[in-house]
């Protein structure tokens, strides 16, 4: 009787104890959550240069003792942490929609990619434009994160374009060239933006082109 006594307590032990350690993590997420939101919230009302450790954490109702241990190298850890929460995912599902549109009609298709392209950027302009203009603080942090999904987005267009010409629906040419060139127009628009140039981000001329270019 006593050892099975000993072992229900033991077992409720590791129930409070498990317990214990999910309230304190669900705690960690949401205070992590939180700062999040309020980075966000404010890089895209004042802008990345404008917004200070203080604004963010007052915002969110934490203290910077909290902030640093989040994020160790303040803004730098933010927009890393940004770019993995709020464009990542967006790469992977255009990814995703690229290798769903092997049925559609390649001019159509190819539509679709340009607009949704065009989309994921929109959505998250105000952290290229961070990304862009303090290259020098920010590009290292930044650096495999783009590099690594544009690489994978690049990839899988560039296996659309192949599969395409080998039904005869394309003119040949090399399909990670074209892929690069076809996302091309998108990018400069949206820099040329930023520097306040009189240009159209949803502009589809040069990319309309290259479709006629590359139709059969």
């Amino acid at each position: 009787m006593h050892s099975k006594r000993a072992i229900l307590r033991a077992v409720d032990f590791k129930k409070v104890m498990n317990f214990m350690a999910s309230k304190r993590q669900a705690y960690y997420d949401a205070t992590h959550e939180a700062l999040i939101d309020s980075a966000r919230e404010l890089f895209k009302t004042k802008g990345y240069a404008s917004t200070t450790v203080s604004d963010i954490t007052t915002n969110a109702n934490k203290t910077r003792t909290t902030f640093y241990h989040y994020f160790p190298d303040g803004k730098v850890n933010l927009i890393q942490t940004l770019m993995e929460h709020d464009v990542t995912p967006k790469f992977k599902a255009l990814g995703n929609k690229i290798d769903g549109l092997k049925e559609t009609p390649v001019e159509t298709a190819f539509k679709i990619i340009n607009r949704d392209f065009t989309e994921m950027f929109v959505a998250s302009l105000y952290l290229w434009q961070a990304d862009i203009y303090f290259q020098d603080e920010l590009y290292p942090a930044l650096k495999e994160i783009t590099d690594d999904e544009y690489s994978g987005l690049t990839e899988k267009l560039a296996n659309f374009i192949a599969d395409r010409q080998k039904r005869s629906e394309l003119v040949q040419f090399d399909p990670v060239t074209g892929a690069k060139l076809f996302l091309a127009p998108a990018l400069q628009s949206i820099v040329l933006s930023f520097s306040g140039a009189d240009s159209d981000i949803y502009d589809t001329k040069q990319v309309e082109l290259l479709i006629q270019q590359w139709l059969v």
